[in-house]
């Protein structure tokens, strides 16, 4: 985990006490020099206890601002930054891989008739249906609002991406079951 460009502590008066706040500001490794990403994580370090320690630590620190940067929070899938630094990764030792791109059609009818919880709750089912459907050392991940990769590392070519890609078509041609409702 890289030292952060800027971290600072912040004390905060509140109904119990006194409650420290660290906030840092990380760059992100995948940003090369020509982009700046970064992100800024607050985390609650607990009752200030007048000895300057509270009950958070900096690993609590690192571990929320690697979930929030490389965990997507509603799928559980690695976010599109850790399929990023993945592809990079791949891409630096000169390995084979494959990607597949997955977009739901009509998602913003879904949206429109079941509203933002119905919605989530497809991407979940979607989001659990490409992880139990996919094989090992396939990866998916969320990458942009309704889009789902897929990367699968190693050697096997179209022929490989096209027999995964007939594998997520058979399965979402089945319905979906959700808790509210069943979609065709």
């Amino acid at each position: 985990q890289p030292d952060p460009l800027w971290q600072g502590e912040l004390r905060c008066p509140t109904q119990e006490g006194d409650h420290r706040y660290l906030w840092q500001i990380q760059r992100l490794h995948s940003a090369g020099p020509a982009r700046r990403q970064l992100v800024l994580c607050g985390t609650d370090l607990g009752p200030d206890n007048g000895d300057g320690t509270g009950s958070g630590s900096q690993d609590l620190q690192n571990e929320v601002l690697h979930a929030l940067v490389y965990e997507d929070e509603l799928t559980g899938l690695i976010s599109r930054y850790a399929l990023r630094e993945r592809l990079l990764s791949l891409i630096e030792r000169n390995d084979e891989f494959g990607l597949l791109a997955i977009k739901p059609r009509d998602f913003s009818l879904l949206r429109d008739n079941f509203g933002p919880d119905g919605a989530d709750e497809v991407l979940v089912a979607v989001a659990s249906a490409l992880k139990t459907l996919l094989p090992a050392p396939a990866v998916v991940a969320r990458s942009l609002g309704v889009e789902f990769m897929v990367l699968m590392p190693g050697p096997g070519g179209i022929e490989e991406m096209q027999r995964l890609g007939r594998m997520v078509l058979q399965r979402f041609s089945q319905p979906l079951s959700l808790k509210r409702t069943e979609l065709v």
